[in-house]
């Protein structure tokens, strides 16, 4: 049991905690780059376990990350009911620690499938942008153009795109995807799925 009053024993306890953070970003990272080779058991192994390493340290932020990478991965293979619980503790946990990213994406992919309401995902984006990223934000603006098909989310990803990547590569993508007939919407999504993530990388 650690004495609180040992400052070598906490110094110990802490180096072993930072040395499971930078694990579980690891982990994480793995995980990405399995999804993105379309390995998804492959990515849904290693998310897990930077999810469980992430519980275990308390490390709450990095557990809303790896929440929405699961659902994300679950919701891109047909696993709605696994996306939906994977999605709605990360909104919460997000939420409640004040953590922009999480909050965004996880809104935005509910949105995606119905569990929350288009103005609820863009009231989450309006209020964090500030704090997103480039290609976060390009993210949030492909997500919540599928979600809400509104013109000027597309036109954000587009140009979000072009600078931050200085190619149309992302954005030849983005039409790819927008111009399939809704009924084969789902197959394009798979189709460019691995794609727009390696661009959103």
């Amino acid at each position: 049991e650690l004495d609180p009053n040992n400052r070598f024993a906490r110094l110990n306890l802490g180096a072993a905690i930072g040395a499971r953070s930078l694990q579980g970003y690891a982990l994480h990272g793995l995980g990405m780059v399995e999804e993105q080779a379309g390995a998804p058991a492959d990515a849904e192994r290693f998310y897990l376990q930077a999810l469980e390493l992430r519980r275990a340290i308390g490390y709450r932020s990095g557990i809303a990350e790896t929440l929405v990478a699961l659902g994300r991965l679950f919701a891109g293979h047909g696993r709605a009911a696994e996306a939906r619980a994977h999605l709605t503790e990360a909104l919460a946990l997000a939420r409640d620690i004040g953590v922009a990213v999480p909050t965004v994406l996880a809104a935005a992919h509910l949105a995606i499938l119905g569990d929350v309401g288009q103005a609820t995902a863009t009231e989450a984006f309006i209020a964090n942008e500030a704090h997103l990223g480039v290609r976060d934000k390009m993210e949030a603006h492909f997500l919540l153009w599928r979600a809400t098909d509104h013109p000027l989310h597309r036109a954000e990803a587009h140009r979000t795109a072009r600078v931050r990547f200085a190619s149309s590569l992302a954005a030849a993508l983005l039409d790819g995807l927008s111009e399939q007939p809704a009924k084969d919407s789902e197959r394009a999504r798979e189709c460019l799925g691995p794609h727009i993530s390696r661009v959103l990388k």
